[in-house]
């Protein structure tokens, strides 16, 4: 997949494939995301042309309400790999700013759209464009240069599939319902950094990942999931919390015990799937305490895991 970071706003855009594209955010790449894709992967197919996404970044709330430390469901690059994974054949990143949100909405499609190549734009019944978001979805239909499918809403529990919505089930742990409406589980992706070792001191090494400000977190506690780690996957007991038993800190901190595994990995990325919610974030009275629940704790994923 070609990827191209472009800013409409400081240079001219000028694509020579011909596409077929959608157009979002695209945070989560949840399955509403996923049915803009596949429309438009199939278009493209069936009418010759390359299949695109056309997508922003920073993210539009961040430059807008001028926002810091916006969390996301998925990293750009994760939403790179999905869109990758379903048969997209370029990424058209557009850089975001006051200058293109003020763009009227004719002017955003003669700077931004026409200049791509886009023959077929694919879009959701919601999406708007241009200043103040005056350019509604039916309005591209009447536009003669390209021709637009507007797709209809994908529900779940009869509900609207949204990132916020999604958002909230991660708040809650509740990593099962999630992963149906993502097609995939909750995964944090980033570098190992150094923690405080306390794992080690009490037999249960941990890796630390440095997320917060990233991802979305879930709900403080223990959680059954996998690390994907050089095209490998290994049972992983993850905490999410603020270590209340030996080094209570204001910072939350995201770590998995990873078993079966004993290599050191600082500095090296790796994957954090979670799977299941298995209980809250304890304080206990002493490290004893706290190794038997370990234990328990390892126990219940590996027949969790098992299971499902």
């Amino acid at each position: 997949m070609k990827i191209y970071c472009l800013d409409p706003c400081k240079e001219d855009i000028l694509i020579n494939d011909a596409c077929a594209a959608c157009i979002g955010y695209f945070d989560g790449f949840h399955l509403g995301h996923r049915q803009l894709v596949n429309e438009t992967v199939k278009y493209a197919k069936e009418h010759g042309l390359q299949s695109a996404v056309i997508t922003f970044d920073p993210d539009p709330w961040v430059v807008l309400r001028g926002l810091e430390n916006v969390v996301h469901i998925m990293s750009i690059s994760q939403r790179q790999q999905i869109a990758k994974e379903l048969g997209i054949d370029c990424w058209y990143q557009i850089t975001f700013s006051k200058e293109l949100a003020g763009y009227e909405p004719d002017v955003f499609i003669k700077k931004v759209i026409e200049p791509l190549g886009v023959k077929h734009l694919v879009c959701g019944f919601d999406f708007t464009y241009g200043a103040f978001g005056k350019g509604k979805a039916n309005d591209l239909l009447s536009y003669t240069t390209f021709t637009t499918q507007i797709i209809s809403p994908i529900t779940y529990l009869d509900e609207k599939i949204s990132s916020t919505r999604i958002e909230n089930y991660i708040r809650n742990g509740e990593m099962d319902i999630v992963e149906e409406i993502l097609g995939k589980p909750f995964t944090m992706e980033s570098m190992v950094v150094h923690g405080h070792r306390i794992g080690h001191t009490i037999g249960f090494p941990t890796i630390n990942l440095d997320v917060e400000n990233v991802y979305v977190l879930p709900k403080n506690g223990v959680y059954a999931g996998f690390m994907n780690y050089q095209g490998k996957k290994y049972i992983a007991m993850i905490n999410v919390g603020k270590n209340p038993t030996f080094h209570k800190q204001h910072k939350m901190s995201v770590e998995a015990h990873i078993l079966d595994f004993d290599e050191m990995i600082y500095d090296e990325i790796i994957q954090l799937e979670f799977k299941y919610f298995i209980r809250d974030e304890i304080s206990f009275s002493s490290k004893e305490e706290l190794m038997d629940q370990i234990t328990n704790d390892i126990s219940t994923i590996r027949n969790k895991l098992k299971t499902n």
